[in-house]
């Protein structure tokens, strides 16, 4: 079993619309061609393509984390292209507000683990940013250098691109320009769901507590949902919360 989908690039990036939605093509100017929508709304891209077939085994599905994150997508098609979103045109609206996480305010709570990084951890470069995570060593599943990811046209919330990991597609989040160089796949606490965040290439293996913590670093505001944000060798210290980014 097939479906028909036409690409059709918007912001640079490709995406695949379900043919059956699109009602009139039409060239609006010299760089934009609007499509006729059912329901009777159009949308404005830069390139459609003629309908292409896709078959149902091209298909990946989208991780739960990823699905709640993205409204309108579909799933992941495996194309010659590479990996291309099937949205529906409701994906192109604007995203909701990013949510926000309670943060961990106390110092003491951090120190005395309330975070739950007692023991072993893991401190990673947040990419794009002058932040470093720390993290439970057993919460972070992988580390992957050059993923073969697919970026997305807005970043929403700090998701930037999508990779395929374990036959499912998961949500990335970071900040880095262009594809990431190198990203760790990340478990919740409360949950099996997993997503993934853009790192450095500097990762470092230690103990928690650290001795060196100490109140949050001025002027900075965490770019995704953290547990907890505070300042680590004069540097942003994030917690990040994993159940929020994967959830």
């Amino acid at each position: 079993m097939s479906q028909q989908f036409f690409l059709v690039e918007r912001g640079g990036m490709v995406y695949a619309l379900p043919s059956e939605l699109v009602t009139g093509v039409e060239r609006f100017t010299s760089s934009l061609v609007r499509l006729d929508l059912a329901l009777g709304t159009s949308l404005e891209v830069e390139r459609i393509s003629m309908p292409i077939e896709a078959p149902a085994e091209a298909a990946r599905r989208l991780s739960p984390g990823a699905e709640r994150a993205l409204p309108g997508s579909l799933g992941v098609l495996r194309l010659p292209q590479g990996l291309v979103l099937a949205v529906e045109p409701a994906f192109f609206t604007p995203p909701p507000a990013a949510r926000r996480a309670p943060r961990l305010d106390a110092l003491a709570e951090v120190r005395g683990g309330a975070t739950g990084a007692k023991g072993d951890a893991m401190l990673f470069r947040l990419a794009g940013t002058p932040a470093r995570l720390l993290l439970p060593a057993g919460q972070v599943l992988e580390v992957i250098p050059h993923p073969e990811a697919m970026r997305l046209e807005v970043n929403r919330g700090g998701l930037a691109a999508l990779i395929e990991w374990q036959g499912r597609v998961i949500p990335v989040y970071g900040f880095a320009d262009g594809p990431p160089e190198r990203v760790a796949i990340l478990r919740g606490t409360s949950s099996p769901e997993v997503c993934a965040v853009m790192v450095g290439d500097r990762v470092e293996r230690t103990r928690w507590p650290l001795p060196n913590v100490h109140g949050a670093v001025a002027d900075f505001a965490p770019p995704l949902p953290v547990r907890g944000t505070f300042g680590y060798e004069g540097e942003p210290l994030l917690i990040p919360d994993v159940d929020v980014l994967a959830a």
